[in-house]
C-alpha cells in the first residue's frame, strides 16, 4: 500500500514538472530586455521596441563571452607571473594570500 502511495505521488510530481516546464518554453519566446535612460519618451513602436531587446540580448551573449577571456586571460596573466618566483616566494605568497583570505571572510 505505501509503495502504491509513493509512486501515485512521484506520477503527480513528475506530471508537475512537465506541465511546469512546457509553461516555461512558452515565455521563453518572448524576448526581455530594458530601455536605456530616456528612450521611453521616444514613442517606440512595438516592432521597434522587440528590435532592441533582441539587440541587447545578441551583444548581451557576445560581452558575457568576451568576459569570460578576459578572467581566463587573467588567470594566465597570473599563472606566469607565480612562475617568476622562487620556491620560498611562492610559499610566502601563499601564507599571505591565505591572510588575506581570512580578513575578507572575518568581515
Amino acid at each position: 500500500m505505501r509503495r502504491l502511495v509513493v509512486m501515485l505521488g512521484l506520477c503527480c510530481l513528475g506530471f508537475a514538472l512537465l506541465v511546469g516546464s512546457g509553461i516555461s518554453q512558452e515565455k521563453k519566446d518572448k524576448v526581455k530586455g530594458m530601455l536605456p535612460p530616456m528612450w521611453k519618451s521616444l514613442n517606440l513602436g512595438k516592432d521597434q521596441i522587440t528590435k532592441i531587446y533582441t539587440i541587447q540580448t545578441d551583444y548581451r551573449g557576445k560581452v558575457q563571452a568576451l568576459e569570460k577571456q578576459i578572467q581566463q586571460l587573467k588567470i594566465e596573466e597570473r599563472t606566469e607571473m607565480v612562475k617568476v618566483l622562487t620556491d620560498d616566494q611562492k610559499k610566502l605568497l601563499q601564507k599571505l594570500t591565505v591572510g588575506e583570505d581570512s580578513k575578507k571572510s572575518e568581515k
